[in-house]
């Protein structure tokens, strides 16, 4: 098992949803969800790169059919709410599931991490039918404000339990810009209806967010 497996498997959730930095993954998980809260046609859900399920217990609106998928089969086996059914599956080839099958998909800090976001993209959109939605967070990666934080509170905190190479995991796992997700998400949803939500500053340049939130209806 690699580093990074070993990071997120025992001390990834105590560095992260915990104290501050708990608030503050609190806080996202809520922005992701609060359009959603009194929706009532979004019955069948996908969460590409679901973790251990960290997500789930802030979706509020009824659903019948929600299925989790990770390339991380050990986080998958820690899945205990019965409302989810779980799937070994890249996000870059969900060809298991045809077309227009779901009526939303959520993506949690997952984009960045890919070796092909585009193709990720194009599948997310293909599996979601129309009048469906995407939620996607994006990380500024590098921005200012978000390594400002890393190195002050992150690194400090996940060194204290025990990853000696913060940076080096953070670095190899997010290896996707934010100029470049952001363009594909514009590119491969042009024909929908994008939305953004930043944070903390609504108005400044994205290097100075903590996270921005796309959500997007897909029209065509």
């Amino acid at each position: 098992m690699s580093v990074q497996d070993n990071w997120y498997m025992d001390n990834y959730e105590k560095c992260y949803y915990t104290g501050k930095l708990g608030s503050i993954w609190t806080m996202v998980h809520k922005v992701m969800e609060k359009r959603y809260n009194k929706r009532v046609d979004l019955l069948r859900v996908i969460e590409v790169g679901s973790g251990h399920g960290q997500h789930i217990k802030f979706v509020k609106h009824r659903f019948t059919h929600y299925l989790a998928t990770d390339i991380r089969p050990h986080l998958l086996s820690e899945l205990v709410d019965i409302r989810i059914e779980s799937k070994f599956a890249d996000a870059s080839n969900l060809n298991f599931i045809q077309d227009e099958s779901y009526d939303r998909l959520i993506a949690t800090c997952l984009l960045a991490h890919l070796d092909r976001p585009m193709e990720a993209l194009k599948e997310w959109k293909r599996v979601i039918r129309r009048g469906g939605a995407l939620t996607i967070y994006v990380p500024p990666e590098p921005g200012f404000l978000v390594r400002f934080i890393r190195k002050f509170f992150i690194w400090p905190k996940a060194q204290q339990l025990g990853l000696k190479n913060a940076e080096l995991v953070a670095y190899l796992e997010h290896r996707n810009h934010y100029p470049m997700m952001k363009v594909l998400i514009q590119e491969i949803f042009q024909d929908d209806i994008i939305s953004k939500y930043r944070f903390p500053f609504k108005f400044l340049p994205w290097n100075l967010s903590i996270f921005d939130i796309y959500h997007i209806e897909k029209i065509n």
